[in-house]
């Protein structure tokens, strides 16, 4: 989303930092103070179920920003940002991350466009878990991979 311009831009308004794999960039629960640009390198987004346990959320590479919702509402981080491979990054302090999207209304429209489809996302996947069966997901789980060449009516037609 971001493009060689406004990356530059970024990280003349931030500092730049370099994260070892395994480290945390981001842990769930605290209040935020910065954005996150990654330039190099890939993350994981994770957070922990009631149980304990952490489920992957989403995976995060160059040129797309963590914290930046946690920032933009004024709350705590949803969830943890472990580096994979070794980043390199620009942190922006919130203030300035705010400033920059109210002078760049295109890019605030891409992240809006980024929060409602993630918004459809997460609505599309409750009313997955909520109507259909397991045999139901795994074969829509399929279809939307274009696994084995399936198709919606082969999907239906199966009944092992």
């Amino acid at each position: 989303m971001l493009t060689p311009e406004l990356i530059a831009e970024l990280r003349s308004i931030g500092r730049q930092r370099r994260y070892k794999r395994g480290q945390r960039v981001v842990r769930e629960g605290e209040r935020l103070g910065s954005v996150v640009v990654l330039l190099d390198g890939l993350v994981k987004v994770v957070a922990s179920s009631f149980d304990g346990d952490e489920h992957i959320l989403a995976l995060r590479g160059p040129g797309e920003v963590i914290g930046d919702l946690s920032v933009i509402c004024d709350s705590t981080a949803s969830a943890t940002v472990e580096v994979l491979e070794d980043v390199e990054a620009t942190v922006v302090p919130a203030g300035a991350y705010l400033e920059f999207l109210r002078s760049h209304p295109e890019f605030m429209l891409g992240q809006l466009r980024r929060v409602i489809e993630v918004l459809r996302q997460s609505d599309s996947k409750r009313l997955e878990l909520a109507t259909l069966d397991l045999t139901a997901r795994v074969a829509r789980g399929l279809l939307e991979s274009n696994a084995g060449g399936w198709s919606w009516s082969t999907a239906k037609a199966w009944n092992p």
